[in-house]
């Protein structure tokens, strides 16, 4: 399944990417999720960048999430792909647009199992936090205490 959800964030293009561009700040944009990035390396250039999380969804429920930037462009785009019990490929795009960035997140996932009905169950539960992170991207982009650049 693939969807696309954009924002309109206040801030240049150059504070959005540079933020964004270090899984270890991506939490930020869920504080209610039970995950958390347990290993990371960020690539001076940024392809090849990886990060481990681990989601307890439930209690007594645990498992990891890998992800690895497959192409890293500097204030435009960096595709993360990822595994788990679901696959799939994020597309973080980012353009300037007036004083201004506009951030699209695409998403295309799919089951390990190939079970369309599985996939549309979890399309229906990433569409709602894929809207409400982006609404935090923007509040945390448009306050003027957030540094310009990742979080080291």
């Amino acid at each position: 399944m693939s969807e696309a959800h954009n924002i309109y964030i206040e801030a240049p293009v150059e504070k959005v990417f540079n933020w964004f561009k270090d899984p270890r700040n991506w939490p930020a944009l869920n504080p209610n999720a039970r995950e958390e990035v347990i290993q990371s390396h960020v690539t001076p250039e940024g392809l090849g960048t990886f990060h481990v999380w681990a989601m307890r969804p439930l209690p007594g429920v645990s498992f990891e999430i890998f992800g690895v930037f497959t192409e890293f462009v500097p204030n435009k785009r960096i595709v993360d792909k990822w595994s788990m019990a679901l696959e799939g490929t994020e597309t973080y795009s980012f353009e300037s647009e007036g004083q201004g960035t506009r951030v699209t997140l695409s998403r295309q996932r799919q089951s390990l199992w190939r079970l369309k009905a599985l996939d549309k169950l979890v399309d229906q539960a990433e569409r709602g936090e894929d809207q409400r992170a982006l609404r935090l991207l923007k509040g945390l982009m448009e306050s003027s205490n957030v540094p310009a650049k990742a979080v080291e």
